[in-house]
């Protein structure tokens, strides 16, 4: 979720990515909470990129009331403006209400964990983002009926099933974004190691 001070500063950003949607503008801002746990961190720095229709697998900045929510796209039900939009945060048990497209205000398209640091898009995009968006979804749904059977517990019982089934829908979505950060980390270095180790070099000429 993306921090805001109060209801005028909120509205002020909300304002701000609509012009940015209209114009096809980028923005950056600071995000807060740790629904999007681990891919972004309270505190990180969300490039929120306007004017493009959301897919399936994006992270989508949504109006919620007066809030704003950066959470992930895992399903979309119709075209244009009339679609549906249902959006979940990787480290969140279960998904979002359904939103109108035109709840949309940008999409996430990198990430800073410092706000001058190097931008990443890891998991924001392309097959990994799809990937991680259908585990999210899938996860949410197995434990669904568990969570509404949990929720007719006599109060004492209550919290503490929610919180262990919730614990159980979020955890393999966030051990693949943990992997796909440590990949993303590891293989460069990997790859210069062995293209220092294994690159060829050319026979001395015979004089």
């Amino acid at each position: 979720m993306i921090a805001a001070d109060d209801h005028l500063r909120a509205a002020a950003r909300r304002a701000l990515l609509e012009a940015n949607g209209r114009h096809g503008s980028r923005t950056w801002m600071q995000a807060g909470g740790s629904s999007m746990w681990p891919l972004i961190a309270p505190g990180d720095w969300i490039r929120v990129d306007g004017c493009r229709a959301p897919q399936v697998g994006d992270v989508v900045v949504v109006a919620v009331g007066s809030r704003l929510v950066a959470h992930r796209l895992v399903e979309r039900h119709g075209a244009g403006r009339r679609a549906l939009l249902i959006t979940k945060g990787d480290a969140e048990a279960w998904a979002d209400a359904p939103l109108p497209a035109r709840a949309a205000l940008g999409v996430v398209g990198a990430v800073r964990h410092e706000r001058e640091g190097r931008a990443s898009s890891v998991g924001l995009t392309g097959r990994p983002a799809r990937a991680l968006a259908r585990l999210s979804r899938a996860a949410g749904r197995r434990t669904t009926p568990a969570r509404d059977a949990a929720r007719a517990l006599p109060r004492p019982l209550r919290s503490p099933v929610l919180s262990a089934l919730g614990g159980l829908a979020s955890l393999p979505v966030e051990l693949s974004a943990a992997a796909l950060l440590v990949g993303a980390r590891v293989l460069p270095d990997a790859r210069k190691e062995v293209n220092h180790t294994w690159r060829p070099t050319r026979a001395p000429r015979s004089s």
